[in-house]
């Protein structure tokens, strides 16, 4: 007896008619079938999804057992590398990294704004008006690195300002 329609397919498996059409459209079963052999595939079927080498046909979607396992092991290894990282003092966690950069941002600025001052120690010749100016240029390229607005800009503006109060 040939099959003609998913609706005899469904009854002769016991199957809810949309899951028989799960069937066809993943081609466990096909058009011109007999009861008999698409009652060979289904067992078939159920047999590779019990022994997890077949994907699950549920609500028109298909998971692949398999896939999933993998996946999960492979998302479970990823997270144990980079936990193992972190333990051996190869990774650092994001808020960690961004302490310890603030914080060395903010002793470089120290330390670079405390040149006009070792500049009067320690070069002769160099006057008050010359540490205050050559502070001025450092305080500019400082505000320039920290947002991107060009030194010279900050240096003119700067200039302005303080000839516009002389």
């Amino acid at each position: 007896m040939t099959v003609t329609t998913r609706r005899e397919v469904a009854e002769h498996l016991d199957l809810e008619t949309t899951a028989a059409g799960n069937l066809f459209r993943s081609r466990v079963l096909s058009a011109g079938m007999t009861l008999d052999t698409a009652r060979v595939s289904y067992i078939r079927h159920l047999r590779e999804q019990a022994a997890g080498r077949r994907a699950q046909i549920e609500d028109a979607e298909v998971y692949d057992l398999v896939a999933e396992r993998a996946r999960l092991a492979k998302m479970q290894a990823d997270a144990q590398e980079l936990r193992n990282g972190e333990l051996r003092g190869e990774l650092m966690q994001r808020a960690d990294v961004k302490q310890r950069w603030a914080s060395m941002a903010l002793s470089w600025r120290e330390r670079i704004r405390s040149v006009p001052v070792i500049a009067l120690s320690r070069i002769p010749g160099i006057s008050k008006s010359m540490a205050r100016e050559l502070a001025e240029l450092i305080d500019a390229t400082l505000v320039e690195l920290a947002d991107g607005t060009p030194a010279r800009r900050v240096v003119r503006k700067h200039r302005a300002r303080k000839a516009s109060a002389s």
